[in-house]
This record gives structure tokens, sequence and C-alpha cells, in this order.
């Protein structure tokens, strides 16, 4: 990896919080070079956790592929995950690219992975009731019952 961008990122340790975006959902190329700029951010130790657009729970199974804990192949995690521009050979070698170095470091030092989307909802909402969250509210979510004013518990603020 030898563009300016990287090398520009490279001299810049201040940097936290690092968005990359692609022209169009599903480019090959923009995938491949975001597998390499990940690759080479977690070798230098400036990769910690990724945030990705897809929904929470699945990228708990996505972080658990990655690191190791659990059985599930990485290829399915992805898959069941449910964004088609995402089921990609190009990203699968990103993750795999990472997966394989994230096995050679202490578990402490491993990159994590972690969905920022709220699709499905039903899903993650599921995970906090499974946690011991009692709000009704949320088992209502879990059964995908519409919410309205009644089942949230009270009126929604006016606009001003």
């Amino acid at each position: 990896m030898n563009t300016e961008r990287e090398c520009e990122l490279a001299q810049r340790p201040e940097v936290r919080v690092l968005g990359l975006g692609e022209p169009t959902h599903g480019s090959a190329e923009a995938f491949t070079w975001k597998g390499q700029v990940l690759l080479s951010l977690a070798q230098t130790g400036r990769l910690r956790v990724l945030a990705w657009e897809c929904g929470f729970a699945s990228g708990r199974r996505l972080d658990a592929a990655l690191r190791g804990h659990s059985q599930e192949p990485l290829a399915s995690a992805l898959r069941a995950q449910g964004f088609w521009c995402w089921n990609t050979e190009e990203i699968l070698a990103g993750l795999r690219d990472l997966q394989s170095w994230n096995a050679a470091q202490p578990p402490a030092e491993r990159v994590r992975f972690v969905g920022v989307d709220v699709q499905p909802p039903h899903v993650g909402v599921q995970l906090l009731v499974d946690a011991g969250h009692e709000a009704p509210v949320l088992r209502e979510l879990c059964l995908r019952i519409p919410l309205n004013c009644s089942t949230a518990g009270k009126a929604p603020s006016a606009l001003p």
C-alpha cells in the first residue's frame, strides 16, 4: 500500500475515528482497498474496533467469528447480516485477513467488530431481553408489535 492517502494517514497518529466509504455499494476495488487499509491499521496498532453498517445482533456474530470466539465460519456470519452489498468476496477476504491477524494476537489486542445499524431492530432488542432487561416495550418490539403512544407509555413531545 503506497498511496498518498495511506501515507498521510500513517503520519497522523491523532486520528482516533476514521470513516471509510465507497463510491458505490458493491465496488470490488473500493472493498479491496478498504480491506488493505483496515489490515494495515490493525498491524500498526491503530485499529481496535471496526464499526460497520449492519445490525447490532449481526455484528455480535461477526465479532465472535472475527475474534475466534465462535465455531461459526466467518463467511456464514457475514451472509447472516443480511446486507447484500457486504456479501462479497472482497469484503470476506478483508475480514479473513483481519481474522488471521487476530488469531496471532493476545485476546485483549484483537480487533473487535460492532454493528451500528438498527436493522432488524427486533433481533437486537431480543438480546437486551435475553440479558435481563424487562421493559414492556422491549417485549413488544421482540414480537414486532407496532408502537403507538399507549404502547410506549407516554405521548410524544410536540415539535416546536
